[in-house]
């Protein structure tokens, strides 16, 4: 046990020696000056101590808000995705509020289109009997103002034989026989009746055009024994 225990008294005063060797010497009392940094200025001796790095403790947060220290880039992160989140939500508000706005947009003028297109209906409908009205009233007041036929005095023989209107009787005959006229039609057009008007009781005057050229003939009309009217022409003219 002796020589363990010599062998460590002996490391330590070698030990103790080296260390006052490097201490240095204490100041005077009274000396007025600064140490190596670490020592008070004070009017007393003053010790000096090998110069020594302090240790940075890092305080860690009190206990109150420990839990509540959160990294800078944390919280940068949360509130981007707060702020995404927020803009998706704005988004799709805006989205649903302006396809609701689109949809009555599409309903309203979709009733406007079906009220319109019911109304140009009716419109054309008007139109077509006002036309037909004009066009009857029109054959009535040329017949009216015929001045060259009357269905009781030139119509008579004609009425006599069964039939009740001699001047539609008459234009129709003449109508259905398109080669009483004396022109051909040009540039692939057809010939038809026009106007047409009674001349007495043996007469009717007739105009007829293809769309391209205008022709006036006079014919005369006789009633055969199968109550059929034949025509001949007597006079023609070409504008």
């Amino acid at each position: 046990m002796q020589l363990p225990l010599r062998t460590a008294r002996t490391f330590w005063l070698k030990r103790t020696v080296k260390w006052m060797a490097v201490r240095p010497a204490p100041a005077p009392a009274g000396d007025l000056h600064w140490c190596h940094g670490f020592c008070q200025r004070e009017n007393k001796q003053i010790t000096s101590y090998p110069c020594i790095a302090p240790r940075v403790q890092k305080h860690a947060p009190p206990r109150s808000c420990g839990n509540l220290h959160i990294p800078p880039n944390v919280v940068c992160q949360f509130i981007t995705i707060n702020n995404m989140k927020k803009l998706l939500f704005l988004t799709i508000a805006l989205s649903f509020i302006v396809g609701c706005t689109n949809g009555k947009k599409i309903d309203y003028l979709t009733e406007e289109i079906n009220s319109l297109k019911i109304e140009i209906d009716s419109l054309k409908n008007e139109n077509l009997m006002i036309t037909g009205q004009n066009d009857s009233l029109r054959d009535r007041v040329e017949s009216i103002s015929n001045y060259w036929f009357d269905k009781d005095t030139e119509g008579a023989s004609l009425v006599k034989k069964g039939i009740e209107n001699p001047e539609q009787f008459v234009e129709t005959s003449l109508r259905n026989n398109l080669e009483l006229i004396p022109l051909d039609a040009v540039l692939g057009g057809t010939m038809r009746f026009g106007k047409m008007q009674l001349l007495g009781k043996n007469w009717i005057i007739a105009e007829y055009d293809d769309g391209h050229i205008l022709g006036r003939s006079i014919f005369k009309f006789e009633l055969n024994s199968n109550n059929e009217l034949e025509f001949k022409e007597l006079d023609s003219i070409v504008n």
